[in-house]
């Protein structure tokens, strides 16, 4: 059973992520709905800079947060104060062999693509602004998930991890790819399978103290209680297949979904 003092960390730490994650995409959305010129090449590299400055220091501050998180979850798991390792993110190689630059530049892209296929200069703009949302999402979401990897990878004792599911974040509560992954025990070295707007933490295994079991299943009796009817068996029903990402690594996808591999990331990216 998990600990009150568990329980409290780990919602603090949810609603932290949250918190940040939320002022962000905020603060990009704003960025790309007021920049004049999405054509010129000096104009996009002054948009990309302009991003990166936004969102490179939010995932090193998601990182650091996630590592400090994690220490006071391990020290109170353990019962004595446990130090943050000191996790080192580069956005430059959270996304396999893709450069950080070149994904933000996806953005400007997005507009000028959207304008050659005749959509209005609002329009197009609205579909740029999503598409900087989904990339930071992503972004925030990598950098708190190599944080982990490194700190279960550095700490003695924490043979693997759980993820733990944060249904009060989203509109709709935990989405059924995250509840039937719920009960998965992760290797330490292993990466979190991600999906977009994913909103999972995760919770150490020491020895035979697994937390996360019993945090999960609080949450998804709750989840189940509030669902009701059809919505809580779409929920038991869902079945997952996990994918390695030509970029993002292992994502979560419904089984049957199309998957977009390596060369299909590349073609998009030119």
């Amino acid at each position: 059973m998990a600990s009150r003092n568990l329980v409290r960390l780990v919602d603090a730490q949810a609603a932290q992520r949250d918190k940040v994650r939320a002022s962000v995409l905020r603060q990009v959305a704003e960025l790309v709905r007021r920049w004049s010129d999405f054509t010129t090449p000096e104009q996009v590299r002054r948009l990309v800079d302009a991003l990166a400055r936004i969102v490179e220091p939010a995932q090193s501050r998601t990182a650091s947060t996630t590592d400090a998180y994690l220490a006071r979850v391990i020290g109170e798991m353990r019962g004595r104060a446990t130090a943050p390792v000191g996790v080192r993110v580069d956005p430059a190689r959270l996304r396999g062999g893709t450069s950080h630059r070149d994904v933000l530049a996806r953005v400007p892209a997005e507009y000028r693509r959207h304008i050659a296929d005749g959509l209005d200069e609002d329009t197009a703009r609205d579909r740029a602004v999503r598409r900087a949302r989904l990339i930071v999402d992503d972004d925030l979401s990598l950098a708190a998930r190599e944080a982990s990897r490194q700190v279960y990878r550095r700490t003695p004792g924490v043979t693997g991890y759980r993820r733990v599911l944060h249904p009060e974040l989203s509109a709709g509560g935990s989405c059924g790819l995250c509840v039937a992954a719920s009960d998965r025990v992760y290797h330490k070295s292993d990466l979190m399978p991600l999906h977009t707007h994913c909103k999972c933490t995760t919770m150490p295994i020491i020895g035979a103290n697994d937390p996360g079991r019993s945090l999960n299943r609080s949450e998804l009796d709750e989840l189940y209680r509030r669902a009701g009817g059809t919505s809580m068996e779409k929920l038991k029903r869902a079945r997952y297949t996990v994918h390695e990402h030509g970029e993002l690594g292992p994502v979560l996808r419904e089984e049957g979904d199309h998957f977009r591999g390596p060369d299909e990331v590349a073609s998009d990216a030119a």
